[in-house]
Formats: structure tokens, sequence, C-alpha cells
């Protein structure tokens, strides 16, 4: 339930551990301009904290019913995407802390992955159930169908820099 900041050149560690989760952290993500960072985990929460200060920034977002697997924030930072193991994608308000919307991704296992593109317009999740979905950051709606060649679960996924190609 800890988190730990560490000097990557050094390898010694930054202040004292972050304290919050009740139980394991599964996910973590600087903000862009490394101001904030968020976290995710098994208590279903997503937190939000100050990078600088090392500490909590708001109250947990309590909006996932299981646990939080992953978490993304988009390039301008303005938003944060989570996904986790009650099969949905939670859109944030990174700076308000508040839920733009909870999307029913049309995953049937747990969602493992969320990524934006380099532009922030898509983001995409991949899925236990072998599949990906590319979502409209704006409207919130699923693009094109379901991209579905994988065998197994997909545990990551990623953008290529100029946002036309995906990896998974």
């Amino acid at each position: 339930g800890l988190i730990r900041v560490w000097d990557s050149v050094s390898g010694e560690p930054v202040g004292a551990p972050l304290a919050g989760h009740d139980g394991a952290v599964f996910a973590l993500a600087y903000s862009p301009d490394g101001s904030r960072l968020a976290s995710g985990g098994e208590d279903f929460t997503v937190r939000l904290w100050d990078a600088a200060a090392g500490m909590p920034a708001g109250d947990p977002l309590a909006v996932h019913t299981n646990w939080v697997l992953d978490i993304a924030f988009s390039p301008d930072g303005a938003q944060l995407a989570s996904t986790g193991a009650d099969e949905t994608l939670v859109l944030w308000d990174a700076a308000a802390g508040q839920a733009l919307g909870q999307l029913r991704t049309g995953h049937t296992r747990w969602v493992r992955a969320v990524a934006f593109s380099p532009d922030g317009s898509r983001l995409v999740t991949a899925s236990e159930d072998n599949s990906l979905r590319v979502w409209d950051t704006v409207t919130g709606a699923i693009v094109g169908h379901p991209l579905a060649a994988h065998s197994d679960a997909i545990h990551d996924v990623a953008f290529t820099p100029d946002g036309q190609r995906l990896i998974s």
C-alpha cells in the first residue's frame, strides 16, 4: 500500500513513502508537467498526490467497484483515465478530481491497460477478453470496431509517437 519515489541517478529514496491506499497499489502515473502523480489499487480508489510535497491532493476518488488496474494522464494533464477489474473506463477531470464519466467499455473481462493518443483526442483500452477498444475522449464513444487479434489477455498497450499505430 505504499508508494516510493526514487532518485533515478543515485538510486536513493526521495522523501517518505506515500501512504493512503488500503492494500496493493497496481497503477501509477506522473502528470506531464511532473507536479502530480496518480495511483490506483486494490482498495477500488484513485488517489491524486502533490508530487513536490509528497501529500494527497484531495480525497480518494471512488467510482470503481473493483480493483483499479491502470491509470494514464492525457498529454495536456487535464484528464486522467483509469481502468479496472470492474470492466470500466473512468475519465476524470484531473484538476478538480471529479469523474467526467464512467464508461461501460464493452469489454467482458478486466480492463488491464489504458493509453492516451499523443494529441489526447483518443484513448485505447486493453482487456483480458483479448480485445482493444479505441475511444473518442470528447464524446466518450467507441471509435470503430473492437480490435481482436490476440488469443489471450492483453496486459499493455501504447500509441506510437505520431498516434497512427498501436502496439499491444
